[in-house]
């Protein structure tokens, strides 16, 4: 998928999950533009092996990554400010 066709579904789908026959809002974009099912569904199809985040992106069902995880973030800045 080139840039191109990822704006156009983004831009066609921003309020709703990519997968497409789901009727679902997407979550944040922190879910790669699924919604929560969708998007715990795919999270164990890549921690299976059945599937990469890069595969699932490539046929447009998912958005690429980049977003970091704030939350583990979070926790790491708040328990090494002590050290």
């Amino acid at each position: 998928m080139n840039e191109k066709q990822l704006e156009i579904i983004v831009e066609r789908n921003a309020d709703k999950c990519l997968t497409p026959r789901c009727t679902r809002p997407a979550a944040p974009a922190l879910n790669r533009g699924l919604c929560m099912m969708c998007h715990s569904s795919a999270k164990k199809m890549v921690e299976s092996g059945t599937a990469t985040w890069d595969g699932l992106a490539s046929i447009g069902l998912a958005l690429p990554g980049g977003n970091k995880d704030l939350f583990t973030e979070a926790v790491k800045e708040a328990t090494t400010k002590g050290e």
